[in-house]
């Protein structure tokens, strides 16, 4: 896929969602994902996913284990996780889904990431 066309559809989705590079740098930061992080994209884009973007997937181990992967293997998992979010008074419950995809013939990891905070509580 083409990856203008690709970031534009992602930059719509009302998931957060993070595409990182094969070296971990962060190529795109969608709207979502800047609400739910409250963070400007601008901040984040170019940076190095695990160590300044979100120190908390290596809490989890998901950061190295995700980065080691892209353009190695296919990459499909999901997994719903607590993440203690510093601007949150309560840790925030999240599905993260990994995958991988092939952008402009180069392999990049994509991050879908959707808080079910208030699903859960419901739930319960």
């Amino acid at each position: 896929m083409k990856r203008d066309l690709a970031f534009a559809l992602l930059e719509e989705l009302p998931t957060g969602v993070i595409v990182i590079a094969r070296d971990t740098r962060v190529v795109l930061f969608n709207r979502a994902e800047a609400r739910l992080a409250q963070r400007r994209d601008t901040d984040v884009l170019g940076k190095p996913f695990g160590s300044d973007v979100a120190p908390c997937f290596e809490t989890q181990q998901l950061g190295s284990i995700f980065a080691a992967k892209i353009g190695k293997e296919e990459i499909d998992e999901t997994r719903e996780m607590t993440f203690p979010f510093p601007f949150h008074e309560k840790p925030r419950d999240v599905v993260v889904r990994l995958r991988s995809q092939w952008l402009d013939g180069e392999p990049h990891g994509v991050i879908y990431l959707e808080d079910v905070s208030a699903q859960r509580a419901v739930e319960a």
